[in-house]
């Protein structure tokens, strides 16, 4: 499924047809739980798309497992900005929803120039978090396409360590 398995390693999840009193009669669902395989796939938002009359979507600019980042343009400010919607199938668990939310208030807490800052969030269905959009190049894209000299990189290095300190000065206790 689009959940758990990755193009490299599909076996790591199959979907089985299967039923469930609680499901409904015979629905595809996850090997590694009980998740709709349609929920796992809900995830892409067409560019157009305008969310809770604010955001409307320019492009996909980034997803993982956990999420997907889109380049928004908030229409009352005139500005861009970067939406970051929780996946589908991970929507529907309250500990992914809490986890996610948790990081947006732990993130809109902190003010450094090397960490983006979070200015609105939802739980409406769809969970979203808004941040400011950066311009520029992904870290993998800087270090692929172009050869760092050390400083350069020591550089980046210190200015990702910064802002993970700042960061974790805001974390609450365990």
């Amino acid at each position: 499924c689009s959940l758990h398995g990755t193009p490299e390693k599909p076996e790591l999840c199959k979907v089985w047809p299967t039923s469930r009193a609680d499901q409904g009669p015979l629905q595809a669902v996850c090997s590694y739980g009980f998740i709709p395989a349609a929920v796992a796939t809900e995830n892409s938002l067409e560019v157009g798309t305008v969310i809770d009359d604010r955001y409307r979507i320019e492009e996909q600019i980034g997803s993982g497992g956990m999420a997907t980042v889109y380049r928004a343009r908030h229409i009352g400010l005139e500005k861009d900005c970067a939406v970051k919607v929780l996946n589908a199938a991970l929507s529907i668990h309250s500990k992914a929803r809490e986890g996610f939310f948790k990081e947006a208030r732990i993130v809109a807490k902190v003010t450094h120039r090397n960490i983006v800052r979070v200015f609105d969030v939802h739980d409406n269905g769809m969970c979203y978090i808004v941040m400011d959009f950066v311009r520029g190049e992904t870290a993998h894209k800087r270090m692929t396409t172009t050869r760092m000299t050390p400083r350069e990189a020591a550089r980046i290095v210190m200015a990702v360590l910064e802002g993970l300190h700042e960061g974790h000065m805001h974390r609450p206790p365990i």
